[in-house]
């Protein structure tokens, strides 16, 4: 069997690295939705972008919607690799410090992941590979939140859906310093959380309030 890999040999474009294929062609179906929207993706145009034959895509990926699916899995662990939302961090004053970063640096990432929501709302289809892909965003800043004292589900649901909506506002004003200065305030509030109920705030269950 050839390697994958190598079937991307006779683009002219674009030298895609043995074993980076399958990387390669995410990014660029991130760029492909961005630029044109999940109408324009097919293995051609992805492959295309990429630098690479049709024939890379089509090893790599059994259909379009395994392709895209697969793609959102990436986006999301490269999201949270390269803003340590997972992490441990030193302090409350670290957490969430790379977000805004990365979404000037990478929007076509967060304009896939909104894009691929909206699509999902009305695709019953989609609904499952995009809430895990939530529950795997709250997860991470969990763990995050854990490590400076903040505890609970609701909580980092909540601390996570104000990212999340921050990300959405800095795609739209193109603001990073907007963005950095409403973490700012986030980080404040966790602060609070932290100090109140010797550490473990948001530790009542949803619903026992009142």
């Amino acid at each position: 069997m050839p390697d994958p890999d190598q079937l991307g040999r006779e683009s002219r474009r674009t030298r895609i690295a043995r074993g980076t294929g399958r990387e390669a062609l995410c990014r660029a179906l991130l760029r492909v939705v961005a630029r044109d929207g999940f109408d324009g993706v097919t293995f051609r145009s992805v492959a295309a972008e990429a630098g690479a034959t049709h024939g890379l895509a089509s090893y790599h990926f059994s259909t379009r919607d395994v392709m895209i699916q697969e793609a959102l899995s990436w986006a999301v662990q490269h999201t949270i690799e390269t803003t340590h939302l997972a992490s441990s961090v030193g302090g409350i004053e670290d957490f969430a410090a790379d977000v805004p970063r990365m979404i000037s640096e990478s929007p076509e990432e967060a304009v896939f992941q909104f894009d691929l929501l909206l699509r999902a709302l009305r695709s019953p289809a989609l609904l499952d590979e995009v809430r895990k892909s939530y529950d795997v965003y709250i997860d991470a800043v969990g763990q995050s939140l854990r490590s400076v004292g903040v505890e609970g589900e609701a909580i980092a649901r909540l601390v996570f859906a104000a990212l999340d909506g921050l990300t959405l506002q800095q795609l739209l004003y193109n603001d990073q310093h907007r963005s950095q200065e409403a973490i700012r305030a986030l980080r404040q509030l966790l602060s609070l959380l932290a100090s109140a109920g010797n550490g473990h705030p948001g530790s009542q269950r949803d619903g026992d309030a009142g």
